[in-house]
């Protein structure tokens, strides 16, 4: 799928300017036309935790750059429990916090991150700094590019892959990427948003572990 060459001088040929200009557009065109779900999702979270329906997380960047991620809060003591990856029948995930993450309605606060340029619409998915630090030099090349809302890996088995396999598609996608495969990226994921099939759960508690 992908080899330990990434053809650099093809990525800084891309037309980010562009991309920035896409990213900016909707990210704006989304908060003014679905302002009110991420509203109302909150207020809902808020009400099922007990708690700030907003949840913020230190994400890893562009560039290794730390940068705070925002997103509907769906699980109970999320600060108390380290351990970051949720499995199917979680005991932490709330009822209203289990329809919120099968639509994936608890990342649209992320349009904000989109908004401010810490993410871009697509991209590889922005991970916690303990998974950036399992990872070798060559798979840390995904860290080049703005991390995104969907991408590649996203649409081809999300979390049931495991990390090596979804880095796979994170360093085809900057070696492949372009204005028309983000758009089919986008278009495939609304596919799998609306057959509610874009939620995910990884195979066991390590999602380092080969199978």
């Amino acid at each position: 799928m992908y080899n330990d060459r990434i053809n650099y001088p093809r990525l800084f040929k891309y037309n980010l300017v562009i991309k920035r200009i896409l990213d900016i557009s909707f990210s704006t065109l989304g908060l003014i036309l679905i302002g009110w779900i991420i509203l109302l999702s909150f207020l809902i979270s808020t009400i099922d935790t007990k708690s700030n329906g907003f949840f913020i997380q230190n994400r890893i960047g562009k560039n290794k750059k730390p940068f705070k991620i925002i997103k509907i809060k769906t699980m109970r003591n999320e600060l108390d429990n380290r351990n970051t990856v949720t499995v199917i029948g979680d005991p932490r995930v709330t009822k209203a916090g289990y329809i919120l993450r099968k639509f994936k309605i608890d990342e649209l606060p992320q349009l904000l991150n989109v908004l401010n340029g810490t993410m871009s619409l697509v991209g590889p998915r922005p991970t916690v700094v303990e998974d950036m630090q399992k990872m070798n030099e060559m798979q840390r090349n995904r860290f080049r590019v703005k991390p995104g809302l969907t991408g590649l890996a996203q649409i081809n088995g999300n979390t049931e892959l495991t990390w090596p396999q979804r880095i796979e598609y994170d360093l085809e996608y900057i070696e492949k990427q372009s204005l028309w495969l983000d758009f089919l990226i986008i278009f495939k994921t609304f596919q799998l948003l609306l057959k509610g099939n874009i939620e995910t759960h990884p195979r066991g508690g390590d999602e380092w572990f080969e199978i």
